[in-house]
């Protein structure tokens, strides 16, 4: 099956394909994939070490979204690659410099824990969250207005651009 079957209904500058039909969630992370490694050739810095980055300064009892990490490390179209990183770091857990990313402060653009198909599924999400003092409710919302990171500093992104923050 070639790209041209895909029923896309868009594809967006950096390279990302919103499908509207689920069996084709392949050519999405196919070109997700695409994305990440071209914005790794565009940086020389591993756009997973720089979410790694990003997700480390996020302090206890705040939370960001997918998107607005991406936004911050100059890929606005890119939050799915930001899921994609953080995903990865089951991969990664025996690893002692993945153990404190503090994942579970990331959540949709919504405020809401949006995990499906993990081993650490939504309710433990939830429970890390509560035990920074984030509100969560029942539904796994997460009122942004009150819990929200502001971010970083564009210095301090810069130098994770240049692989010098950890």
């Amino acid at each position: 099956m070639g790209l041209n079957c895909c029923p896309a209904k868009v594809i967006l500058p950096g390279g990302w394909a919103e499908s509207s039909d689920e069996s084709h969630g392949q050519i999405v992370t196919f070109v997700g994939w695409l994305l990440v490694h071209k914005l790794q050739r565009m940086s020389g810095i591993n756009f997973y070490e720089q979410v790694y980055a990003v997700v480390r300064q996020i302090p206890r009892g705040k939370v960001s979204s997918y998107g607005r990490i991406a936004k911050m490390l100059g890929a606005p179209n890119a939050a799915r690659a930001v899921g994609y990183a953080l995903r990865a770091l089951k991969d990664k857990s025996d690893d002692p410099d993945y153990a404190g990313i503090p994942w579970q402060r990331v959540v949709n653009s919504q405020g809401r824990i949006s995990i499906v198909n993990r081993e650490h599924g939504a309710q433990r999400q939830a429970e890390l969250l509560r035990s920074e003092g984030v509100e969560v409710s029942e539904d796994l919302r997460i009122d942004l207005d009150v819990f929200l990171w502001s971010g970083l500093h564009w210095l301090e992104i810069d130098d994770i651009m240049e692989g010098n923050g950890k």
